[in-house]
């Protein structure tokens, strides 16, 4: 009688331990592989930041220093540059760039004067001269387009250099601010100071454009690396602004048990 050698073996049931070992191994090597690539875009997100915003901040000095002006708020732009129409209409808005500009006028202030909302126009004048690439409206988004959000609002690349992660650069007048019961910045001279955010609200580019972690880097790199004193702060924590632990600019710290995108930072000071 013959037997049946394959007949006599065990039927297998499910993977051995080492097949079960080279999955999980696999597995463990695809997960480290899109978390290292999250990790090279986020770190390159920065640097191009870091590379836009000082490039922008030294634009800004070079132009204070080439016209005695401060961009934006240049009392004698049309002298240079043609006159837009609507000057006297700061509630115009436009949906692509333009030479065409408005004068500001010339107190010093990145603020709303009466012929130009003078943070629009500032990007349009630094383009103008050269100092910048693009070509800037110089006035408020399209309230019409969804992403907007509303007249005022800033938009990358229309009216505001833009950044990665939909993020912008906007410098505008805050002054100095001496009271510790402040809600929003930290005491100091911000003066007109340069912010890098996410454009969420009307006239402020206040949203959260980096991670407490990714901050802190980018914080202690350029300046101090706290949240509320030195060069480069960010807002008190509030609402969306969850960034630091305190809302005093002597204990504050950033707030590492936050996670994502928390953080909008200001460079004080800028002009």
């Amino acid at each position: 009688m013959r037997i049946d050698d394959h007949a006599a073996l065990p039927a297998r049931n499910g993977f051995t331990f080492l097949e079960l070992s080279i999955v999980m191994v696999i597995i463990g090597l695809l997960i480290g592989g899109v978390l290292t690539g999250k990790e090279l875009i986020g770190s390159s997100e920065m640097k191009t930041i870091g590379s836009r915003m000082s490039a922008y901040n030294a634009a800004l000095i070079n132009f204070r220093e080439k016209y005695n002006a401060i961009p934006g708020d240049m009392s004698n732009a049309t002298s240079y540059w043609t006159s837009d129409s609507n000057c006297n209409t700061v509630t115009m808005y436009a949906a692509a760039g333009t030479t065409a500009t408005c004068n500001g006028d010339g107190n010093g202030h990145v603020d709303s004067s009466a012929s130009a909302i003078e943070w629009w126009r500032l990007p349009q004048h630094l383009a103008n001269a050269g100092m910048i690439q693009g070509i800037y409206s110089g006035r408020g988004a399209d309230p019409s387009a969804s992403s907007t959000g509303g007249l005022y609002m800033g938009q990358a690349d229309l009216n505001l250099p833009g950044l990665p992660r939909a993020g912008v650069l906007q410098t505008m007048w805050v002054g100095t601010i001496t009271s510790t019961a402040d809600a929003t910045y930290y005491e100091g001279s911000y003066a007109n100071m340069t912010l890098v955010g996410e454009p969420v609200s009307k006239n402020l580019s206040t949203g959260p454009l980096m991670t407490t972690s990714e901050a802190y880097n980018f914080d202690l790199k350029y300046d101090d690396g706290k949240p509320g004193t030195g060069t480069m702060v960010t807002y008190k924590p509030a609402g969306t602004q969850l960034c630091a632990t305190t809302t005093s600019s002597a204990t504050a710290l950033y707030n590492f048990s936050r996670s994502g995108q928390q953080c909008a930072l200001m460079v004080r000071g800028v002009l």
